[in-house]
């Protein structure tokens, strides 16, 4: 059997944007009302965890479940699970994930994709290449950060070593864009939107593989995939 082939697809029921599935794949974080809920991954029991006049969008579990990071305004804050214990950890930054032991998170920032401890702490640039950089996501196994940026004239995702190296493109076999990377929850494959069939849908790759398989066909939009833990 193989593990990548995705069930059937269901709604949820929920109205919202920015989906993340929690590690243990019980729970799902989203943006809905511009704020951040959370709700069983079957769509029960949502929950608003923020309540504020601010925009907050992107929430990112931590790897043990406990906390979120998440944007408010473009700047990137912490909170637990419930929305206690709210820390502003950088100004202007956006679309946080975590590493595999929750000491760091990397994030967008003015084009560029940075790590930083999780307390905001020790900054470092991960791309070097401000061209329109984005949309980071750490594997599992820590040895990936995929993000999506332009460099090459399209946007597409790349893969990089969080400790350096060069960035690779993994969906170079595509003629158009591609962005959103996840990881599945061995960091065998990852999943990205891309518009080449005309809108776009949720694709997998493996790294060291050349090619892409389309998991969605859909006339709307499907974005933003998230691959949980227990899934």
């Amino acid at each position: 059997v193989d593990p990548y082939i995705l069930p059937s697809e269901r709604t949820l029921g929920l109205s919202g944007s920015h989906p993340a599935v929690s590690p243990d794949g019980l729970r799902i974080a989203y943006s809905h009302e511009n704020d951040i809920w959370i709700a069983r991954s079957d769509g029960s029991d949502a929950t608003r965890v923020t309540n504020t006049p601010e925009n907050e969008f992107y929430p990112a579990w931590s790897p043990d479940g406990n906390w979120i990071a998440f944007e408010r305004d473009g700047d990137i804050w912490t909170m637990r699970d419930d929305g206690s214990s709210e820390d502003l950890i950088w100004v202007f930054g956006t679309q946080p994930t975590w590493s595999p032991d929750g000491s760091r998170i990397a994030f967008t920032d003015a084009g560029d994709v940075s790590i930083m401890n999780a307390d905001g702490s020790g900054l470092t640039g991960l791309t070097g290449n401000p061209t329109a950089n984005q949309r980071p996501a750490w594997s599992p196994l820590g040895n990936y950060i995929g993000f999506a940026s332009a460099r090459d004239g399209s946007l597409h995702v790349f893969v990089k070593d969080p400790g350096g190296g060069t960035a690779v493109n993994m969906t170079m076999a595509l003629i158009s864009q591609a962005t959103d990377p996840t990881w599945a929850p061995l960091a065998e494959a990852g999943a990205f939107s891309s518009d080449d069939s005309g809108t776009y849908d949720i694709y997998y790759f493996v790294p060291g593989s050349a090619g892409v398989v389309r998991l969605t066909d859909h006339p709307m939009t499907d974005a933003h995939p998230s691959w949980g833990g227990g899934n």
